[in-house]
């Protein structure tokens, strides 16, 4: 009973992650975007995601410590006063693992 409500968790968690990081790359004008949007309908191995997802955390993580050249202040405005990449980039990070989750979820041990 348990095994159709985790298939559809796993494509409603592939689809978010999917256009999350569609989103994100076009936002940010990322180099990976032609990656991003080359990713499948139907949810392939996380194992297949994770470079992408990795490269434009990455990407995203640099973009929101520009500017600032105390890592003390970086961290500080990290935490308490995040710019919209770094809104992104940890939207971005929970995507993938609600993504992770749901697969594992769905796959028999």
């Amino acid at each position: 009973m348990r095994e159709p409500t985790s298939k559809k968790e796993l494509q409603s968690a592939w689809v978010l992650l999917r256009l999350g990081m569609r989103e994100a790359a076009a936002a940010h004008r990322s180099p990976v975007a032609a990656r991003v949007s080359a990713l499948p309908a139907v949810p392939p191995d996380p194992s297949e995601v994770e470079p992408i997802a990795r490269l434009l955390v990455g990407e995203l993580a640099r973009e929101s410590a520009e500017g600032e050249a105390s890592p003390t202040l970086r961290l500080l405005k990290k935490t308490f006063r995040p710019n919209k990449a770094e809104k992104t980039r940890r939207n971005v990070e929970k995507m993938f693992n609600s993504y992770l989750k749901a697969w594992k979820a769905q796959k028999p041990a």
